[in-house]
């Protein structure tokens, strides 16, 4: 259910900041990069070539303040000769960023690092500590300006900082709407025993055994777009009854209503490199499938213009051991559980912006036994008690996905 970059991708991103030109599209109309200063005030120099920016934009609703303080700058795409990387270099290093307040401001604030995607031709800028996490969400900054540190006068203009995008602004003139696909997260309930006879594949009964219910929550994915989509799983019974009893359901997904959580790209399409494979449900067929493309970070590790961080985690729950009461257990330690995490089958794992909640495994300890002839349906279970809390790890890669705010309306 981790995201997994294929071997062409893996190529791709090895080669990621091609050389090409630089271009900008600033304000209203197209300023060509070192023709235009701030106020008039530069001295112009000659370009090679005109170049477009077609907008810069700041996530003002982005789920981590860092990324608020990024600004991106999308240079005009699908034209080789008008990358940003030929005039920033394959780093960026070669520009910078000055943030404005107004369009009359004179003492603009420097940005502390930059970043460049030759994949989507984007420049980033992270505004400085200087500026408060309190002014950078209220909107402080207004314009910003990619400048060349090594060539006097040489930059864009003023761009106007825009605070929110369309799914078109995203996508841009070569990817088509109906190839985003929703991602959207639900889960399902699955149950383990222990207690006496309780063996890793199976249960033996026996008269007035003492018989505990074991549950864990695991998170799956469906996905869908203006093309196709898949569906959730559902219910599932054991293969026969629990020693006799037919309520215990092996899976429990019913009315968990999958939530949208981001997209992706049908098809592999630049920026969108990056093969992601999920796990649809628990069990069946066709569980494991390609549902998209995403894109990489830059060179400064932000994502592309309007896209947003996310990557896999997993929590891995340890088996549960001998650990019933074990007061009911014929013999101290004779309580066994096939809650096994054998060869990490048992591992959940999410994709998701920040660490989500931990994972819970939860006991329902035997309350009254089961008969003398080993029927459990009178037996009885106090309520839920937490065994093992579990921290989710992250794991690699980062990619960058498209926010689910965009996606209304697509599908």
């Amino acid at each position: 259910m981790s995201p997994r970059v294929s071997a062409a991708s893996k190529a791709f991103i090895t080669a990621l900041f091609c050389a090409a030109l630089l271009s900008c599209n600033v304000g209203q109309g197209i300023k060509t990069l070192g023709k235009k200063a701030l106020g008039g005030t530069g001295t112009p120099t000659t370009d090679a070539d005109a170049f477009s920016v077609t907008l810069a934009y700041r996530n003002p609703i982005d789920l981590t303040a860092a990324a608020r303080r990024v600004v991106s700058i999308q240079g005009l795409r699908g034209i080789p000769s008008a990358n940003l990387v030929n005039e920033c270099g394959t780093t960026g290093s070669q520009c910078t960023c000055d943030f404005y307040r107004s369009s009359s401001d004179l003492a603009p604030i420097v940005a502390t690092t930059v970043g460049i995607s030759a994949q989507n031709n984007s420049f980033s800028c992270t505004i400085p500590s200087s500026v408060s996490d309190t002014d950078v969400d209220g909107n402080l900054i207004n314009f910003v300006r990619i400048r060349r540190t090594d060539v006097a006068n040489k930059n864009t203009g003023l761009i106007e900082v825009k605070r929110t995008l369309t799914i078109e602004d995203v996508l841009g003139s070569s990817l088509v709407k109906t190839k985003v696909r929703g991602v959207f997260k639900y889960n399902c309930n699955r149950t383990f025993f222990e207690g006496e006879g309780v063996e890793a594949g199976r249960i033996v009964c026996s008269g007035g055994q003492h018989l505990g219910v074991i549950g864990a929550t695991y998170n799956f994915y469906t996905f869908k777009s203006g093309e196709d989509s898949n569906e959730a799983g559902g219910d599932s019974a054991f293969d026969e009854a629990i020693c006799k009893r037919n309520s215990f359901l092996k899976i429990q997904c019913t009315g968990n209503t999958p939530q949208l959580q981001f997209g992706l790209y049908k098809d592999g399409a630049e920026p969108f490199t990056v093969n992601i494979t999920l796990t649809r449900a628990p069990e069946g067929e066709n569980l494991s499938a390609s549902y998209g493309f995403a894109a990489v970070p830059d060179s400064a590790g932000n994502c592309p213009t309007g896209l947003i961080k996310v990557r896999p985690w997993v929590a891995q729950p340890a088996s549960i051991v001998p650990t019933l009461d074990l007061s009911q257990c014929p013999t101290p330690g004779a309580c066994p559980s096939n809650f096994i995490n054998t060869g990490n089958a048992l591992n959940n794992k999410v994709v998701e912006q920040l660490q989500p909640s931990p994972f819970i495994v939860t006991r329902s300890p035997n309350q009254t036994p089961c008969a003398s002839d080993g029927d459990c349906n009178s037996a009885s279970f106090a309520g839920q008690q937490n065994v093992q809390t579990v921290a989710y790890v992250p794991l690699t890669p980062i990619i960058c996905a498209i926010p689910s705010n965009l996606l209304s309306g697509l599908f």
